[in-house]
């Protein structure tokens, strides 16, 4: 069944490494990700590129970046998969608000919820400073019955947490070599001295 918003809303189809959107183009409206996978993606000076976040479901998009007085896109969003992306222009927005809450409650939600999420890494870069401070933390926080099952890639998670992959890679060596950490396979690991992680 149809939903309301979509009356005011194009549909747009991507195909898998497909670029949805540059750093700096103006947000024009709000994007909602129907369909597949995309990511957030920023350019380093030298050319690498540092994967920011990966988005799947029903997802707003830049939400935060549709009003205020610089509405430009702050990363590159680039297709992982083949993807829909609906677009309901700004002008229109204010309609799909005052005829659907449940959309406006949404987009208050998810921009309320991103500045969360950014003021607390903000405050764990200060607070967590070496590379085994901020893996510790995420091996407890992933920790489900004594088994840490990475979500991401060594690479991606190096860059989650702005570090070279070498690094993180020595780190996690060496916790193994302790007897911190049993390697079960790829990316995932058994925490063996949980005290350890807690305490270091």
């Amino acid at each position: 069944m149809k939903k309301n918003w979509e009356n005011y809303a194009k549909l747009f189809s991507f195909e898998k490494g497909e670029a949805i959107f540059f750093r700096g183009e103006e947000v024009k409206g709000l994007h909602i990700l129907s369909k597949g996978i995309v990511v957030a993606e920023m350019l380093k000076e030298n050319g690498d590129v540092n994967q920011i976040e990966e988005m799947r479901g029903e997802t707003l998009l830049a939400s935060a970046f549709v009003f205020g007085e610089n509405p430009y896109y702050p990363v590159d969003l680039r297709a992982k998969t083949d993807c829909d992306i609906y677009f309901i222009p700004r002008e229109k927005l204010i309609v799909v608000f005052q005829e659907e809450p449940e959309i406006l409650e949404k987009f208050v939600n998810d921009i309320s919820s991103k500045a969360q999420f950014l003021s607390n890494r903000l405050w764990s870069q200060f607070q967590y400073k070496s590379i085994g401070s901020k893996l510790n933390r995420y091996l407890l926080a992933k920790e489900r019955e004594g088994i840490c099952h990475f979500d991401r890639s060594l690479k991606e998670l190096a860059e989650f947490f702005g570090v070279s992959r070498p690094s993180l890679s020595r780190v996690l060596g060496q916790y193994v070599e302790e007897g911190i950490l049993e390697r079960m396979g790829r990316n995932r690991y058994k925490i063996l001295k949980r005290q350890s992680l807690e305490e270091k």
